[in-house]
């Protein structure tokens, strides 16, 4: 029993090990965009520009609204 114990746990420590060196540090590399379900100039719109703003400074990255009507 002890030794399945051990097993699991070495297995379990090699697959988290692996999940960190395979994540990307440079992520995201392009522009993320966001897609907000409503016509512009709605409060959904304003809304989702702010956290788009808050969001691009976070990241380093652009953050692009793109309002789709019926995307929802």
């Amino acid at each position: 029993m002890n030794r399945l114990v051990r097993a699991i746990a070495a297995a379990w420590l090699a697959a988290a090990g692996a999940l960190a060196l395979a994540a990307d540090a440079h992520f995201p590399a392009r522009p993320v965009t966001l897609i907000v379900a409503f016509a512009p100039g709605t409060g959904s719109d304003a809304v989702a520009r702010i956290v788009a703003d808050a969001m691009g400074k976070t990241l380093g990255q652009p953050v692009i609204v793109d309002n789709r009507s019926g995307a929802g």
